[in-house]
């Protein structure tokens, strides 16, 4: 078998990226239902049903991000290769995480009223 086949990598590697695919595809698709459903003005409880869905989902990609980042830090220091197209990706999930779970509890002060 070739070197950089997908037998070869470490399945904790593969695993922790594939969440971090999951989760900021999950979030990024839930925002945008958010925004498109804020657009059509849909009923106020399936927009707090999406921003409690993007609330977790951006949790949970923020945990992986940051995992994912440290598990390719240790790789880093036992000398295994470590590729910046996963390091961009943790930083992308990290960030991406942070920032939909900052504006999530954005729209959730402001709208603490009509809830």
């Amino acid at each position: 078998m070739e070197k950089g086949t997908i037998l070869r990598e470490p399945i904790l590697r593969l695993v922790l990226g594939g969440l971090c695919i999951f989760f900021l595809l999950f979030s990024s698709l839930a925002f945008s239902f958010f925004l498109l459903g804020n657009y059509q003005a849909f009923i106020s409880r399936t927009q707090f049903l999406i921003l409690d869905i993007l609330k977790y989902s951006s949790l949970f990609g923020l945990l992986s991000g940051i995992q994912y980042l440290v598990y390719l830090g240790v790789s880093f220091l036992k000398k295994l290769p470590v590729g910046t197209g996963r390091v961009f990706l943790g930083i992308v999930t990290t960030g991406s995480g942070g920032f939909f779970l900052v504006a999530v509890h954005f729209v959730l002060v402001v709208t603490q009223p009509v809830r």
